[in-house]
This record gives structure tokens, C-alpha cells and sequence, in this order.
């Protein structure tokens, strides 16, 4: 939680979301001095799925003994932290519009 911006959020006391003027909202705002409650919380669940996806291809991979089926898991696995880190990078993306790298997303 404090890895993803919850201190920034508490002293700021930053509103929880914002509405766009279509009838939504936006959840993740522009720029680095603004963020919004739920960013917050979008943020933490992108890093603690990371971290169980790492956590997945570390301790599962290596306990499979045939080895199709090791290289089969440990590519499924490896696809899901490339793509739960490409939503990580996009977002960052959004909040700073200048940057120049990507991966899927």
C-alpha cells in the first residue's frame, strides 16, 4: 500500500475518484502531483498480482518433473508477469505522457 501511493493520499487528502463530465469517472489522474484514492488501490493490486505471479513461476515450476509440462508453465507464467507489468508501464504511461516505452499494452 505505501509502495503505491496511500502516504501521498493520506496527507493530501486526495477525493477517492473524479467524475469526467460523461457520465464515468476517471480513475487515474494525470500527472505526478495528482493521484487519485482508487489509483491507489488499482496500484497495490497491479504489485501484489506481480508478486503472485512471481511467486507462482518460482515455487510451481520447478516441482513439475515432466518437462513439457515445466516449459509449458513456466511460459504461461512468464506471459502473465509480462503482461500484469505491460498494464503497470501503461499506466505509468498515463501519468506521464512523455514516456517513450511499452510492452503489449
Amino acid at each position: 500500500m505505501f509502495t503505491s501511493g496511500h502516504m501521498f493520499n493520506t496527507i493530501r487528502h486526495t477525493p477517492y475518484a473524479q467524475p469526467n463530465g460523461r457520465g464515468g469517472f476517471n480513475y487515474i489522474a494525470g500527472g505526478f502531483q495528482n493521484q487519485f484514492g482508487v489509483e491507489t488501490q488499482i496500484i497495490a493490486a497491479i504489485y501484489g498480482l506481480l508478486a503472485f505471479t512471481t511467486m507462482a513461476l518460482v515455487l510451481k515450476a520447478p516441482t513439475i518433473e515432466n518437462p513439457t509440462s515445466q516449459t509449458i508453465v513456466v511460459l504461461i507464467w512468464s506471459g502473465g508477469i509480462m503482461f500484469v507489468y505491460s498494464f503497470l508501464i501503461y499506466i505509468f504511461r498515463v501519468k506521464n505522457g512523455g514516456y517513450p516505452f511499452k510492452l503489449f499494452l
